[in-house]
């Protein structure tokens, strides 16, 4: 008999650096100092909890929660800063437009189904293969929504000097 070994640990450390990654793209577009200070304050609360909840054998829902509400609250405050700023001209050919359109899809999509990851993944006797993949497909379908909005995000990044009012 073959020793398949436990990946879900990967998927912890994932949200570890998936957290200080978005966290330093979000503290770079933000330009006044307290909101820098609140970013950099969720990303190390975020990182914090992500590492003390961190298990090598089982999947931890409380770092995969945590991170889709950090995800949800960075890029409503996007939306919100650049609505009360009004230095984007053409907000659809702004980057982190697309990328934050793109992240909130995927986080608020994936929240529920994060909530109870530890349900899905060690409910095996419980939850039956066809009932997981269907959640395991919605959330893989909506990271690729994700990244099709990241593309097209990037695509736009060489109008954003000329974008800016």
């Amino acid at each position: 008999m073959f020793f398949i070994p436990n990946t879900l640990y990967i998927q912890n450390l994932e949200v570890i650096a998936e957290a200080v990654i978005v966290g330093v793209i979000y503290f770079y577009e933000f330009e006044k100092p307290i909101q820098k200070r609140i970013i950099l304050l969720l990303t190390v609360i975020v990182t914090f909890v992500s590492i003390y909840s961190y298990s090598s054998t089982d999947v931890s829902s409380v770092s995969l929660s945590v991170f889709r509400f950090f995800l949800i609250i960075l890029s409503l405050s996007y939306f919100n800063n650049v609505l009360s700023d009004m230095r984007v001209s053409k907000i659809t050919k702004h980057s982190l437009f697309w990328f934050s359109s793109g992240l909130l899809i995927y986080s608020t999509g994936t929240f529920f189904i994060m909530l109870f990851s530890e349900y899905w993944y060690r409910g095996v006797d419980k939850v039956s293969a066809e009932v997981f993949d269907k959640y395991w497909n919605a959330s893989q379908l909506l990271f690729v929504i994700f990244c099709l909005f990241s593309s097209v995000g990037l695509w736009f990044s060489k109008y954003d000097k000329e974008n800016f009012i």
